[in-house]
């Protein structure tokens, strides 16, 4: 029997979401944001407003300070979205599935950087991992991350439409499995019905961190 795990464009982006909200990572960026926000619309509303039109050189600096903020809002919200996204958008056409006790995660690659960084190519990872091996289990409830070792097997495509394989190895004892739960059914939940002890906690980790 195969169990297969939902994922789409909008659960992603509702994990990404709560992944920026609840993990302290961000927490400098998302506030350095709302201040430069604060600060630009204040200072447009203040010289729009308020400031008599004579008065130049203090319309021109609040201008240069709405410019200026503005701009550094952006900057924050979009390294906050690109970092975030990390294990989510990047994971390309991915598929989870469960079937003979064996846990498959399916991803292909980018073609490139830039605007083709979501354009996948033939190339492929496919990760199966023995569901009765799964140890160290963790589940972030704020992010929805969820962390365990596992052993089992890794496969990588040079083209897995046609089958060319390149590479294959065994998963060792530390290869650690990272997801975020985006999947319907939710993976934490289908994983603990079936017997995985998970310990809820905050978990750390590199802002640009690596699968072992």
């Amino acid at each position: 029997m195969t169990l297969e795990f939902t994922i789409t464009q909008a659960s992603k982006m509702r994990a990404k979401r709560r992944r920026i909200k609840g993990e302290r990572k961000w927490r400098i960026l998302r506030l350095l944001s709302i201040i430069s926000l604060i600060i630009s619309l204040t200072s447009g509303t203040v010289g729009i407003l308020f400031i008599p039109s004579e008065k130049i050189e203090l319309i021109s600096i609040l201008g240069i300070l709405f410019s200026v903020c503005l701009v550094l809002f952006f900057i924050c919200r979009s390294l906050i979205a690109n970092m975030a996204s990390h294990w989510i958008d990047d994971r390309l056409n991915e598929r989870i599935w469960v079937e003979d006790g064996r846990l498959y995660q399916f991803i292909q690659m980018n073609f490139a950087g830039g605007l083709n960084y979501r354009s996948a190519d033939e190339r492929a990872n496919l990760y199966i991992m023995d569901l009765d091996t799964i140890h160290n289990a963790k589940y972030d409830p704020k992010s929805g991350r969820i962390e365990f070792n596992a052993l089992g097997e890794g496969i990588f495509y040079n083209d897995y439409q046609t089958g060319v394989i390149r590479e294959r190895w065994d998963l060792k004892e530390d290869f650690v499995a990272i997801f975020y739960d985006y999947t319907e059914p939710s993976l934490y939940e289908y994983l603990k019905s079936i017997g995985v002890k998970f310990s809820e906690e905050t978990i750390p980790f590199k802002i640009r961190d690596a699968r072992i």
